[in-house]
């Protein structure tokens, strides 16, 4: 199955590409519930629904690979001259065009609320295709062998009918949400169910909607890779949802699955630890080897910034960091500092919805502090960074905050930014994760920006004061710290803008880039888009920072470029810091930002 020649290999086949996702994806459901992790309720898409409907016991594993092999059978049988095309609409916009194709092409998927996927005749695809280019609707071909859920699996239907008719079908023990209907309601006792299985649309946002109203909030997907949390994200708008995959395409498989295990956990979830460590060579110890003392030493909230933080006292490593912590037993790089509403003083000046929300922009300047205090070399790179929550800081409530490098090897940290309470009355820690991602700390040289290029592109002035009346009614309060835009010029779906040092801000020189400068570089991407009432965009997502060093005037450019979703609901820039002679500051790339309300 597995071909060192990938065009070639037999799992791209799809008699073989069904079982083997059913294989795995069971595998790991039956992982999770060997660790005490049981289901409230499940979904799946298209071939996923098999696996769920394993799991609620509507039949069995052995029942359940017959059904998947026959029906991976016989698509593998129908010709291969059918396409598949995602498409940037809404279903209604999605179905007006396709009033005259419905013979030969259908709805296969409803993804998200923008988000529709059509599948069918090839040469009908195309056309549609076009048509939908011609009025600026995104389109992306999908990768398949056949034309899933649409008029091409017509010939099979009452076949594979015959053949579920063989297999001992079962009401579901426990909730399974239907592609076809979008939620309990289906009958999956009845053999034709799961022949339109295979012909309707795959309805998976009204699916996702349908596990909120009874009361969902953890999402733990089975499958090679997160994609079905990144579309159930955009058809549900929970915020205190938590989204935890088992496997990414990178990275170490077991460490993955023991990340989310670990989140599970902090959610209160009871776990079998003897599962979990059964395959580990691990030994019990009895903790502690002494009797507890039973005395508290907690010191009292209002001395915390006082006399515990190095930032109150001038003590300090950075101006973001007090200290490094050193624990010869552990390989970890632990970097330490308080926040608190006083200090640092640029918190006061980034106000969300009246609450004093640490900015990403400072989140970003800790990663690059703390990559200048542990490299020889200041320039470094961040990748893929995800920024979990927001670090709200309490006006009472100072908070620890503290950055953990893992080494990957000598020039590769993963790294997390998490944070907890001070002062806490009882015998936890109660911590929270803001954001990950890897740390490299060798750049490629920067190059030079042409500013007259830029200039003839963007050509429409503003003044720097209109940023922040439109950040204003996005619900932002922005102090003096947080104000370097001076003049701006838009072109199309780019800003260019001129960045002058905020009069009275001293100490820049102890920062590799201030949060207010960086703040300001992604500022611009806000007048792109109207105003709604309570709401806002916060960062989601990055795929790379890039700095390669302090800027030496108190003048800069910046150039903004904004790409936009189809739905309005997340947008991604590019920014590039750059000085007088067009000499590169920094450089972020791939920042997706996403809506969000108090």
């Amino acid at each position: 199955m597995f071909a060192e020649d990938a065009d070639n290999a037999l799992l791209n086949e799809t008699a073989y590409t069904q079982p083997a996702l059913f294989a795995l994806e069971y595998a790991l459901a039956d992982l999770w519930q060997s660790w005490g992790i049981q289901p409230a309720a499940v979904l799946g898409h298209s071939v996923g629904e098999y696996v769920a409907a394993c799991l609620a016991g509507v039949f069995s594993l052995e029942d359940g690979l017959k059904l998947i092999a026959e029906r991976a059978r016989l698509m593998q049988s129908l010709p291969h001259d059918g396409d598949m095309v995602a498409v940037k609409a809404d279903e209604a916009t999605v179905l007006a065009k396709l009033a005259g194709y419905l013979d030969r092409v259908s709805v296969a998927g409803v993804n998200g609320p923008s988000n529709i996927v059509i599948s069918g005749e090839r040469e009908a695809i195309a056309a549609l295709v076009k048509q939908f280019d011609a009025d600026g609707i995104k389109t992306t071909y999908l990768t398949v062998s056949h034309a899933f859920h649409s008029p091409q699996m017509d010939p099979i239907l009452d076949q594979f009918a015959e053949f579920a008719a063989k297999i001992a079908l079962h009401p579901p023990k426990i909730p399974l949400i239907s592609n076809v209907t979008g939620d309990t309601s289906a009958d999956f006792t009845q053999p034709r169910y799961w022949a339109d299985h295979i012909r309707q649309a795959v309805r998976f946002a009204p699916s996702m909607q349908q596990l909120q109203q009874m009361g969902c909030n953890i999402f733990l997907e089975m499958g090679p890779k997160p994609v079905l949390l990144g579309m159930g994200s955009q058809s549900i708008a929970a915020e205190s949802a938590l989204w935890l995959p088992s496997l990414r395409a990178e990275g170490a498989d077991w460490s993955q699955l023991h990340d989310s295990l670990g989140q599970l956990l902090v959610q209160g979830l009871a776990l079998d630890w003897d599962a979990i460590y059964a395959s580990q060579a691990v030994q019990r110890v009895s903790l502690p080897a002494y009797p507890f003392q039973r005395q508290r030493y907690w010191i009292e909230g209002g001395h915390v910034v006082a006399r515990g933080s190095a930032i109150a006292q001038g003590e300090h490593l950075h101006p973001l960091w007090a200290k490094k912590l050193h624990v010869p037993l552990l390989r970890e790089n632990v970097f330490e500092t308080t926040f608190a509403a006083q200090a640092p003083s640029f918190l006061a000046d980034h106000i969300i919805f009246e609450q004093l929300v640490v900015p990403a922009a400072s989140h970003i300047s800790m990663l690059i502090g703390a990559a200048g205090l542990n490299f020889e070399e200041k320039a470094c790179v961040l990748e893929n960074v995800l920024f979990f929550q927001a670090l709200i800081i309490p006006e009472e409530q100072p908070r620890t905050v503290q950055v953990v490098l893992t080494p990957e090897d000598k020039q590769h940290y993963s790294f997390k930014l998490i944070s907890f309470a001070n002062g806490l009355e009882d015998d936890r820690h109660v911590w929270a994760e803001h954001l990950s991602g890897s740390l490299l700390s060798k750049t490629t040289p920067s190059g030079l920006v042409s500013l007259s290029d830029l200039q003839q592109r963007c050509t429409e002035e503003l003044a720097g004061h209109v940023i922040y009346d439109t950040m204003a009614k996005h619900q932002f309060a922005l102090g003096h710290q947080f104000r370097w835009v001076e003049t701006m010029w838009l072109g199309e779906n780019e800003v260019l803008a001129r960045m002058q040092r905020p009069s009275g801000l001293t100490g820049l020189e102890d920062y590799e880039l201030h949060p207010g400068l960086i703040d300001s570089c992604f500022q611009p991407f806000f007048l792109s888009f109207p105003v709604e009432a309570d709401q806002t965009f916060v960062p989601f997502s990055l795929e790379k920072f890039i700095y390669y060093r302090h800027p030496a005037d108190a003048q800069l450019w910046n150039h903004v470029k904004i790409k936009k979703s189809a739905d309005g609901q997340q947008l991604a820039i590019d920014i590039c810091l750059f000085d007088e002679t067009g000499l590169i500051i920094a450089e972020a790339i791939g920042l997706e930002c996403r809506k969000a309300n108090r």
